[in-house]
């Protein structure tokens, strides 16, 4: 969902209220069982979640992931085929876009380069370069991780995976001096989403781990990447009004691509 100029107007576009201690947190998303589901659950520990249409007509109530009205039965039907066994620990909440009134008022998502991994065959690996959006890439970091001290390790460690198998992406991370790899189901629609963007390489093992391992020719410094000392002097220079969790601080750039530092 790379464009929201047309979201509104979708019929299956929900507005989630999200109400807990006091406040209340708003998101908009596709709202097929799955998400729904997935969006009660991962909102488990809310007071309150309300879901309503464009006009702000009640669609669901809950209580934590536990349903409380929907005036739709066959909906309400639909989701609980999706919702049960995720409440039973049989399936997992899937990861999907969710969108802030922001970001919905300013037509574009916030995202993020990342890099995920495919394993389609004992020695026959994909690698995928893509702009996700941040909701997403949060989402997906709350699945299965396993680390390893190089990529080699990681990825001879991944489960084989059928190849036409669209439910599952798993997301390269280097968090610091470590390597870690999120694994989360994704919703339905989501290859048909991302399929034409980015670019990706598929081979063998060893061809997978060179391409990997050549340098890098940009680095982006993310507020997380800033000490908490740095992080206060930032925000008494710059103020609080910034997009400071989701977009880089400053990004720097190998020699011969660019010269200096682009903030």
């Amino acid at each position: 969902m790379t464009e929201l100029k047309h979201f509104l107007s979708a019929d299956d576009t929900v507005r989630g209220y999200i109400y807990q201690n006091g406040t209340r947190e708003e998101r908009w998303f596709k709202g097929s069982p799955e998400n729904i589901a997935s969006f009660l659950m991962r909102n488990q520990s809310a007071d309150q979640i309300t879901l309503t249409d464009t006009l702000d007509r009640l669609i669901l109530n809950s209580f934590g992931c536990f349903i409380d009205s929907c005036p739709d039965k066959e909906l309400m039907g639909r989701v609980m085929e999706q919702l049960i066994p995720m409440q039973m620990g049989e399936a997992a909440p899937v990861a999907f876009e969710t969108i802030t009134n922001e970001e919905l008022n300013r037509g574009t998502l916030n995202k993020r380069s990342c890099t995920c991994i495919f394993r389609h065959g004992e020695d026959d690996f994909a690698i995928w370069d893509v702009d996700l959006p941040i909701s997403m890439i949060e989402q997906i970091k709350l699945g299965q991780r396993s680390t390893a001290d190089c990529i080699e390790d990681l990825l001879r460690g991944m489960p084989n995976i059928d190849e036409h198998s669209a439910d599952t992406i798993s997301l390269l991370v280097w968090d610091r001096n470590e390597l870690s790899l999120y694994t989360a189901a994704v919703s339905a629609d989501f290859v048909e989403q991302y399929n034409c963007e980015g670019c990706s390489v598929r081979a063998d093992l060893d061809t997978v781990v060179d391409e990997m391992e050549g340098p890098e020719t940009e680095i982006d410094i993310m507020w997380d990447d800033l000490k908490p000392e740095t992080q206060r002097r930032l925000m008494r220079m710059l103020g609080d009004n910034g997009n400071y969790d989701a977009l880089p601080i400053a990004t720097i750039y190998a020699p011969g691509v660019e010269h200096g530092m682009k903030m």
